[in-house]
């Protein structure tokens, strides 16, 4: 059943206030965003429909959005420290594929085998994605994340630089970096973000 809400938008000339319906989800949506919003922070705006009814009048865009029910849409999803996430939990990933920044901070239990599940991700800009965990092996898959403009792995060590910047070359729209660092992480930092 569609549900209604009520979003406010500040843009630099006005406030709008408008009520949005949203499509029912489906079951296995559902319970991605359950997931995710438990295990860290996801966060939607739908661009678009703001897109679109931003230069109506208040009636005009009330009456758009009565007559066009919209998905919510989820931008942004955080998955902190020390999280019990594991590779197989971002599967969930294909439900959600409308997020555009996904940040990965040090969890133990995501792997180069968690990487793959990115690729449902078809609009991502922004990805920050610290492990112990991962190797070169998961850079074959964050080279096809062909949206991506921006690419953080600064804390993934087990990564190589020359491994790392091959892979880079290969996002066309990329246009912020951040290597692995070279080196090990000492104990006081993997102790801090990943025990």
């Amino acid at each position: 059943m569609p549900r209604k809400d009520t979003i406010t938008l500040s843009l630099s000339t006005r406030t709008l206030t408008h009520t949005v319906t949203y499509l029912e989800d489906s079951e296995e949506r559902q319970e991605a965003i359950y997931f995710f919003r438990e295990h860290g922070t996801l966060l939607g705006f739908s661009e678009d429909v703001w897109n679109t009814i931003s230069e109506m009048s208040t009636s005009q865009a009330q009456a758009y959005l009565d007559s066009n029910p919209v998905q919510q849409e989820w931008t942004s999803l955080t998955l902190p420290p020390r999280t019990l996430v594991s590779d197989e939990d971002l599967r969930r990933l294909r439900h959600i594929p409308e997020i555009r920044r996904l940040s990965i901070f040090p969890i133990r239990g995501i792997t180069d085998a968690g990487v793959e599940h990115l690729k449902w991700l078809h609009r991502l800009e922004h990805l920050v994605f610290y492990s112990l965990n991962a190797t070169d092996a998961c850079l074959e898959h964050v080279a096809n994340l062909s949206t991506l403009l921006a690419l953080d792995m600064q804390m993934a060590p087990r990564i190589s630089r020359s491994t790392f910047s091959e892979a880079v070359k290969r996002l066309p729209h990329l246009k912020s970096v951040w290597p692995p660092f070279s080196g090990t992480v000492s104990k006081e930092l993997e102790n801090l973000y990943y025990r």
